[in-house]
C-alpha cells in the first residue's frame, strides 16, 4: 500500500475482515474436500458453516473484528455488532457491541 494513512480506516479494516472471512470459508470448506481445487459450491458450503471463534479471531489479530458464527438459517451469525458514529471529520467507534433483539 502507498499511502500508509490508510491503515485503520475504515476501507482498510473492511479489507482485512473481508480477507480473514474468505480465508476461513476456504479452510472450513478444505476440511471437508482435502486434497482438492476447491469450487464457488464448496466455498459457499464453507461461508455458510463457519465459526470463527475468538480464538481464531485473535490469532489473525483480527482486533477490529470479534469472532463469528454463520450457519444456513443465520449468515449475519447472530451476534453483536459495533457502530462508527461520523462527527464531519472523523468517525468513532462505538466503545461496546449492541445485540439484536430476538425475533418472535
Amino acid at each position: 500500500m502507498e499511502d500508509k494513512s490508510r491503515v485503520g480506516s475504515i476501507y482498510y479494516n473492511r479489507g482485512v475482515v473481508f480477507g480473514i472471512v474468505t480465508t476461513e470459508a476456504i479452510r472450513t470448506a478444505r476440511k471437508i474436500w482435502q486434497g482438492q481445487a476447491m469450487t464457488g459450491d464448496q466455498i459457499r458450503w464453507g461461508l455458510e458453516n463457519l465459526n470463527i471463534d475468538d480464538k481464531k479471531a485473535e490469532a489473525a489479530r483480527a482486533t477490529v473484528h470479534a469472532g463469528a458464527e454463520s450457519v444456513l438459517h443465520d449468515h449475519e451469525g447472530g451476534g453483536s455488532v459495533k457502530f462508527l458514529q461520523w462527527d464531519g471529520r472523523s468517525g468513532t467507534r462505538s466503545p461496546t457491541g449492541s445485540t439484536p433483539t430476538s425475533r418472535s
